[in-house]
């Protein structure tokens, strides 16, 4: 998996070693996006990790990746499940799913974040980054573990 420049996490794949300027550098592609995003990371970078995406808790967009590397079902969220909500500042909070349904043929989760009012709920698509696996303690202990290494 790599950082990418947002600080978010995505599963990728190096397709090949370059050397730049006397520098071997890893070629990394994203997995499931457009190659014009693929970049040029040196050996030793700190944005690169071993591992997947769901290894941190993040449940990528099936949208995004190609239909053999789909999310299994161990992924997906019930209704009353707790889960982790990355706000859109990278904020954890621990909400869980108050109502699963269908807008225009698509499945979406009706999440709260607890302590917060329902006028605050917010509707995601099934397949939502922003939704992770486990409690904020875990997401921060597995974020330290692959930051180190």
């Amino acid at each position: 998996m790599c950082l990418y420049h947002n600080e978010n996490f995505y599963n990728a794949k190096i397709l090949e070693i370059e050397e730049i300027e006397g520098v071997n550098h890893y070629v990394i592609h994203y997995i499931g996006w457009n190659k014009r995003y693929d970049e040029k990371l040196p050996f030793g970078s700190e944005r690169m990790s071993k591992g997947s995406v769901g290894e941190l808790g993040w449940v990528e967009s099936e949208r995004q990746i190609p239909d053999s590397e789909q999310s299994p079902d161990s992924q997906r969220f019930n209704v009353g499940e707790e889960f982790v909500l990355m706000s859109i500042y990278k904020v954890p909070y621990t909400a869980n799913i108050v109502e699963i349904k269908q807008i225009e043929n698509r499945n979406y989760y009706v999440v709260r974040i607890h302590g917060w009012a329902p006028e605050y709920d917010e509707t995601l698509p099934f397949g939502s980054i922003r939704m992770l696996k486990g409690t904020v303690q875990e997401y921060y202990s597995r974020r330290a573990r692959i930051r180190n290494g």
